[in-house]
């Protein structure tokens, strides 16, 4: 979950400084929504957690000695 909201909060800062920069370069107005925010955000949380816990499920599953071997 930390990285889902670490990954989501560099993804809002990442998106500000491109709307910016487009505003800067191109002359164009762009407009950052909170609407646009929560979206994006929620987004990303959802697929971090989605995605992280099904291999958390399958580890937790197995003996601790098969889910820590390398093959």
């Amino acid at each position: 979950m930390l990285i889902a909201l670490v990954g989501g909060l560099l993804g809002i800062a990442l998106g500000f400084a491109i709307s910016e920069s487009v505003q800067w370069l191109a002359g164009w107005r762009t407009y950052v929504t909170a609407s646009s925010i929560v979206a994006a955000f929620g987004v990303c949380f959802a697929v971090g957690v989605g995605f992280g816990s099904y291999p958390a499920y399958r580890a937790a599953q197995l003996d601790p000695v098969d889910a820590l071997h390398y093959e």
